[in-house]
Order: structure tokens, then sequence, then C-alpha cells
């Protein structure tokens, strides 16, 4: 990837986004060293701070275009501006620790605002709905993708289901990406599936967005987990410029402490940036059995097969 020419110019949003457990949460608070970013952090996410995100979601990677939009279109031009609603968020303050959240969130706001920054939206639940923002925002867009293998395991390590009902309570999600996947869904739908076989339909489900995405969008930035852990240094270099931000020395010297192999491999918690960036590339080999390797091998095939050769599965095929 050539290094741009940064441009000081360029005050477009930035969109992180991916499958998640791809490592959106590691480039997305890399990027906001930056002291020109923003941070937005997943207003997807069913589960967030209404008041802190101004949206109120009702399913898991909820489906957003032209024909639906007006259900959040005036919350995220809020949202990509830094503004929240302090009222809807209090009323969800249950003791002082919530209070403490909330006033520490106000503050960064409002510091984003006064600062003019330029927004950084991290958030691998809107994946289905990134062509979207990007016509209606003029996002600049960073999209990850992650080996089948290791996406899998990690589901599996924190036992992460997915409630695939979801997706069939969304008509026009199914429509315009889901289709080729309607029956798979609908089974998995009416019974409880073994973590594996969900993490296979659900790399498949969202990769072949993914590699749509590849196809038709030459301007988007799409970034292999593994490259850029293999070499965070020298990824996170090129990412910084072709994002039109700085990348300092003292950034590159923080990248390089949160992927230093000194650090653990395994880290436990969603919010853990702290990893030998090397080893977790490898970390699906002692997670999975070798029947359930060939078996995401098998089933991910014809889509994986864009992003990874046989030599990324090593001797598995």
């Amino acid at each position: 990837m050539k290094i741009i020419e940064r441009k000081k110019s360029n005050r477009n949003p930035i969109l992180v986004t991916g499958s998640h457990r791809s490592g959106t949460t590691w480039v997305g608070r890399m990027l906001r060293m930056s002291s020109e970013i923003g941070y937005i952090h997943e207003p997807f996410n069913i589960n967030l701070h209404p008041g802190i995100c101004n949206l109120k979601l009702d399913y898991w990677f909820t489906y957003i275009c032209e024909s639906n939009c007006n259900m959040i279109e005036e919350s995220m031009g809020k949202i990509l501006s830094f503004q929240t609603n302090i009222f809807n968020e209090l009323k969800t303050n249950t003791n002082l620790k919530d209070l403490l959240y909330t006033t520490v969130k106000l503050l960064q706001l409002s510091y984003y605002r006064l600062m003019k920054l330029r927004p950084l939206l991290k958030d691998p639940i809107a994946i289905f709905s990134v062509e979207w923002l990007v016509k209606k925002f003029n996002m600049d867009v960073v999209v990850l993708i992650r080996h089948p293998a290791a996406f899998v395991s990690s589901l599996k390590v924190a036992n992460m289901q997915h409630p695939f009902k979801d997706f069939l309570n969304q008509p026009l999600l199914m429509r315009d990406h889901l289709t080729l996947f309607k029956n798979e869904i609908e089974q998995f739908s009416n019974s409880k599936k073994d973590i594996v076989d969900q993490g296979i339909l659900l790399w498949n489900i969202i990769h072949s967005v993914i590699l749509r995405y590849k196809k038709k969008y030459k301007d988007w930035i799409f970034l292999k987990h593994e490259k850029i852990s293999n070499n965070p240094s020298e990824q996170f270099k090129k990412l910084f410029n072709n994002l039109d931000l700085e990348f300092t020395d003292k950034i590159d010297k923080k990248i390089q402490l949160f992927s230093d192999e000194r650090n653990p491999v395994e880290q436990h918690g969603g919010s853990q940036i702290l990893r030998n960036s090397k080893l977790n590339i490898w970390n699906w080999k002692s997670r999975l059995s070798m029947d359930e390797i060939d078996k995401i091998y098998n089933h991910t095939h014809c889509i994986s097969k864009s992003f990874y050769t046989d030599d990324e599965w090593e001797s598995v095929v």
C-alpha cells in the first residue's frame, strides 16, 4: 500500500468496521491516539447507554438503508457532531458509577465539539449499514477482516451466542444482503446450535458482504487482522497516512507498547488491547480441535478463499 501525502483539510468522519472480534477495537483505539480524533464507540450496539449514543435500536446488526433511514438519520448526525441526550442518559443512571460514567462522557464529548475534532466511529455492528453511512455522511471507511478459524475461536472462548432471529426480523436486511443464507438463518433461529456452527455461519454472512464491498468500493481500506498484527508499526503508519492523520513518534511508541511480544497472548474482556499481536494471530490453533478447524475450513472455503490462501491454514488442508 503506497503512503500518500497527508491532506490536513480532510475532515471526513472515519468509520472502523468489519466483523466483530476482528480487531476493530484495537484499530479504533490506536487511531484514537491522534490528537485530531474524537472517538465514538459503537452506536449500533443495543446494550450501550441510550443518551450517549442517541440511538435506540431493537436488533443486533440493525440494517439502515434509504428505505428506513428516517429512524436514525437525525440521531446519527448528532452522534457525529458529538451531541448527546443528557435526559435519556440520566434516566438510565442507577448508581454513582453510572453517574460518573455519564459525567466523564459528557465532558469528553464537549471537548470534542470545542476542539472541532474529526469523528471516528468504531462499530462492527454497523457492517451491513456502511453504504448508507458513507452516502449520507461522506465517511472514510476501514474494514477489518479476520481468519475464519480465529473468528470462530474467539466466539468459542467468549461463548458469544448470536440471536439469529434478529436477522429474520429485518426484512430489508434479508432482502438486500442475506437472501442466500435465508434457509440456514431460519434453522439457526429455530434451535440452538453449537457455537462453532454459529461462528461459521456468522463468518460467512459477514464476510460475504465484506467481499461484495471489496469488489465494489476501491477507495475503502480493507485490512486483514493478521497483516496489521504481524507488523503493527508499519501497517498503522500506512493506515494513519491513508486516513490523512499525522503519525508521530509518540504514537508509534505507544503502538509498539500495546503490541509488544512481551505482552500476554490471551486477553480476557472485549476492551483489552494490550497483547502480543504476532502470537495472537495463531491462538486459534490452541483453542480449536483439529476436527473443528477442518470443519471451519470446509464450510467457509467458498468465501474465505477470496481472503486467505491454503498456506494461511498451514497443514489443515
